[in-house]
């Protein structure tokens, strides 16, 4: 299989963020980007613990504003294809707006040649990114 010049980058959007959220990712980024939400994939109500399980199965990072919880299971040492945490947001269209960045930034990342497995990216309400890689 040949590789292409930019990295895909799978995602699993936590319940707490809009499902909106897929449909617009796929006309800003297009096949870069392989989206899929968890009220669809697991159903309302799947546990934080399922829903990172299900996402590392099928290497997918999470996407979530549900920071504390999901950073709390990376320390114990639960394995993940990694984590994208932002602000949470009170309205459907700040909340693609600002998945929107973390995805663009997380794109960029990985072009180049940045992993996400294993790693934690914040997007903070000022727009500034930080990575850091919690220790397993």
């Amino acid at each position: 299989m040949a590789e292409t010049s930019s990295a895909r980058l799978r995602l699993l959007i936590d319940a707490c963020l809009t499902p909106a959220a897929i449909s617009h990712l796929a006309r800003v980024f297009g096949d870069r980007v392989d989206s899929a939400h968890v009220d669809r994939v697991l159903g309302p109500g799947t546990s934080d613990e399922a829903v990172l399980a299900w996402a590392t199965a099928d290497r997918r990072m999470v996407l979530t504003a549900n920071d504390v919880d999901f950073v709390l299971l990376a320390r114990t040492g639960v394995p993940h294809h990694g984590l994208g945490l932002i602000s949470d947001q009170n309205t459907r269209i700040r909340q693609i707006a600002a998945i929107e960045r973390l995805v663009s930034a997380l794109l960029g990342h990985m072009d180049g040649k940045g992993i996400v497995a294993g790693h934690v990216f914040v997007l903070r309400r000022t727009g500034r990114l930080s990575v850091r890689r919690i220790p397993l």
